[in-house]
């Protein structure tokens, strides 16, 4: 777990890691996968928005060669994750940037905090019984893909 000063600390680190003591593979192959499933996102759609986060989920959990689970790979997704919301918020006006954060303070949290089915904020339209209305179905074993199946 970090602590505040640790931001500080790495920022003043003058040393360097000796190159081939880090193998950085698994975190490139999540960078690589979440940019394909952004490639592939299609903004404003339902269907593709919670795509995409459950391939995000699943990119935490994806199981080794093994089969299995290595726990910094949770930890390498997150990292992966900040990397692009801060890339993006680079790329952004600084007054945009500042009205996507009061639209997520002054909207999106207080909808969250004000439901009972605490789930997160895929669809824009609040349309909070659709999702639930799908996982039923999946659990259900009612859900078919395009093909029927």
């Amino acid at each position: 777990m970090f602590d505040d000063n640790d931001p500080e600390r790495l920022a003043n680190f003058s040393g360097a890691v000796p190159d081939g003591l880090i193998d950085g593979t698994q975190y490139a192959g999540i960078v690589d996968r979440i940019s394909e499933n952004l490639a592939n996102l299609e903004p404003g759609d339902y269907l593709s928005s919670i795509t995409f986060v459950m391939h995000c989920v699943n990119e935490c959990y994806e199981p080794n060669a093994s089969g299995a689970v290595v726990p910094s790979r949770a930890t390498d997704t997150v990292t992966a994750l900040a990397y692009f919301i801060m890339t993006m918020a680079e790329a952004m006006d600084i007054d945009d940037l500042q009205e996507y954060i009061q639209y997520q303070r002054e909207t999106v949290v207080p909808e969250l905090n004000s439901t009972s089915t605490a789930i997160p904020f895929y669809d824009v339209t609040n349309d909070v019984k659709a999702v639930l209305d799908f996982f039923d179905d999946v659990d259900s074993g009612e859900f078919n893909d395009e093909d029927g199946e």
